[in-house]
């Protein structure tokens, strides 16, 4: 990869194809990232042992993700509490990135979603 190479090193991508969206699903199985996910991208001071943001598009898309793949709660660098439609309404857009249209999330949302109703009615 041109972009992360040098001289003194080489960075080869694996399966680079992988969707962000499949790529956490990984990660959601994964403990040792249950307490060292940071995929935050703002440069802002935050309280102490706070990581992310969790406002920012990168870390709404990562726990939309992980919404999806129902392991949000296993992760200490996010808040515990869900996340809320309001969140997901203030994200600053990323021209470009569409999170909601990311292949594969819908239709984990819709199953999480499904199952959710499932257990409130029982």
């Amino acid at each position: 990869d041109v972009l992360y190479s040098t001289s003194a090193s080489r960075v080869h991508m694996a399966q680079p194809f992988i969707t962000r969206h499949a790529k956490v699903g990984l990660l959601s199985e994964w403990e040792p990232a249950y307490d060292v996910l940071h995929p935050c991208v703002y440069d802002v001071k935050l309280p102490p042992g706070q990581v992310n943001c969790c406002q920012c598009e990168k870390c709404v898309r990562t726990m939309l993700s992980l919404v999806a793949w129902g392991a949000l709660e296993r992760f200490s660098t996010f808040p515990p509490d869900d996340l809320t439609p309001e969140m997901i309404a203030r994200t600053p857009p990323n021209p470009g990135i569409h999170f909601i249209q990311t292949p594969g999330i819908v239709d984990h949302l819709r199953a999480v979603s499904t199952a959710i109703a499932v257990l409130a009615v029982e």
